[in-house]
Parts: structure tokens; sequence; C-alpha cells
């Protein structure tokens, strides 16, 4: 289908819609992801761990002025095309939820195969959770309201 045989109406119904679409403000930057293995075995190391009925989150106070997510998904989960719709769900999410959370921190999300089976809000309320803990923690570490050690131990 050619543009002159798309009627006034078809484009009209195209600009209404067009406040739907995802913006620049939901861009996932290359600076936004963690990609070195350097980086990835610091998180291992030092990162704080809180598992989840899904998986485990990994999170890490930085100097990096933005919060920054990787993530591990294996081929446990499924073929590639699960994986990169499991994927494509975490940096979604990650997208939608980073702009309201302003902390400077790395995070890394390690899925587990249960978690395919469970519906797209599920995983979203399971993660909503489990972020909100960590960065409270993150908060009060920094705050320097508990003990040093409990900030680096892993749980």
């Amino acid at each position: 289908m050619n543009r002159e045989s798309v009627s006034s109406e078809d484009r009209s119904t195209d600009r209404l819609f067009a406040n739907y679409l995802p913006t620049k403000d939901y861009s996932f930057p290359q600076k936004s992801r963690i990609r070195k293995k350097k980086e990835y075995g610091l998180l291992y190391r030092r990162a704080k761990r809180i598992d989840f009925s899904y998986g485990r989150l990994w999170f890490l106070s930085t100097d990096v002025p933005f919060l920054r997510l990787g993530l591990s998904v294996s081929k446990k989960i499924g073929g590639a095309v699960v994986r990169n719709r499991m994927k494509r769900l975490l940096r979604y999410w990650f997208r939608t939820q980073a702009k309201m959370l302003g902390q400077k921190a790395d995070l890394m999300i390690q899925l587990e195969p249960s978690s395919t089976q469970v519906d797209t809000n599920g995983l979203f309320d399971a993660l909503n959770k489990v972020l909100k803990e960590s960065m409270q923690l993150l908060q009060r570490c920094s705050d320097k309201t508990i003990g040093e050690e409990l900030c680096s131990k892993k749980s």
C-alpha cells in the first residue's frame, strides 16, 4: 500500500495514536547498560543480593550518576526466542522504573526458569517489590543508619 492510497481519515487516526507511541524518554542508552565482564564480576563479588520468587537481584551503589542494568538470562530459561523476550520485558520494566528511582547504582537481574510461566504483571510486581526493598537498603547504607558490615554483606 503506497502513501497515495491511504485516505485522509487513516492519517488522522495515526495522529490520534501518536501520543501512545514510545518516546525518547524511555530509551535505553548504552550508558545505562552494564556490558563488560569486569563490571559483572564486580557485581557478583561486592554487590548485595536479594532473592525473589522468579530470580535474584544484585545491587551495588556506585559513583556513576545514573542507574545501570545488567541481565543474566541462562539457557535454562528456554530457547533464544524465549530468552530474548524475557530480556526485552526486563529492559522495558527498567526503562519505565528508572526515571522514578534517581539512585546511583548498578542492578543485575538473574532469572530462574519459573519466570517464563508467570504473566508479565506478576513478574513486574515481584520486580517492583524487590527493587523497592533494594533501594531502601541502598538509602539506609548511604545514610549510615545501619552498620557498615550489614551494607557490605551478601544476604
